[in-house]
């Protein structure tokens, strides 16, 4: 059986700022918007959110995002936090890698990476950190490392480098939707089928995926 076409009456195809496809539906006064985002090999821009407290840390930090840059070619686009609640409250599942200092005055990285764990499993974590043991907690929320301060750009870059190149394995096509205001991800090979009713769209994902 087909599925329902639904009442589309207006479609148009284009792509997005980082050139890639998208197209937009409008079902009977209600649009909706559908990315299609390639992620193989490392994408043309790494989204990376930097959290710290600490003003001259965060600058150093960045300066070091951007000697990293400068030296391997990568590419990021930075989005700075001075505190975790900043980036834990109403998280958006918008990032590759996530830069988050652990002793800060709102809330501390640990509980921000317990929340952002809530609604995001694959984002890359590395902790900041004056202390190993608050990093050995780390592992408990999935983060890939941690780094000591005072920081080295050596052990920065070493880091850095592990968490680019896991960004680069992993090889999967995302559906973005966009609707209501809400930005929706899915992994295009959880889906199997689709079908459309009247002004819903829906998608029928794998069994455990």
């Amino acid at each position: 059986m087909r599925p329902a076409v639904g009442s589309v009456s207006r479609r148009q195809r284009k792509t997005d700022k980082n050139g890639n496809p998208r197209l937009s539906l409008q079902f009977s006064g209600e649009r909706v918007t559908f990315g299609i985002k390639t992620k193989g090999g490392v994408p043309d821009m790494i989204r990376l959110a930097l959290v710290e407290d600490d003003e001259l840390y965060r600058s150093q930090l960045r300066e070091y995002i951007d000697k990293y840059s400068a030296v391997s070619g990568e590419k990021f686009t930075v989005a700075e936090f001075s505190d975790g609640d900043e980036i834990a409250l109403g998280y958006k599942a918008v990032y590759d890698i996530i830069l988050m200092d652990i002793e800060m005055k709102f809330m501390d990285g640990m509980m921000a990476a317990e929340e952002i764990r809530k609604v995001d499993t694959e984002v890359i974590i590395i902790f900041i950190t004056n202390s190993p043991q608050y990093a050995i907690k780390g592992y408990a929320v999935d983060a890939l490392d941690y780094v000591l301060k005072p920081v080295s750009y050596y052990a920065f870059s070493q880091r850095l480098g592990r968490a680019v190149e896991r960004v680069a394995r992993r090889a999967r096509h995302f559906l973005q939707i966009n609707a209501h205001g809400t930005a929706h991800k899915l992994d295009t090979s959880a889906i199997y089928g689709s079908r459309t009713a009247g002004m819903t769209w829906s998608f029928t994902r794998r069994k455990g995926r």
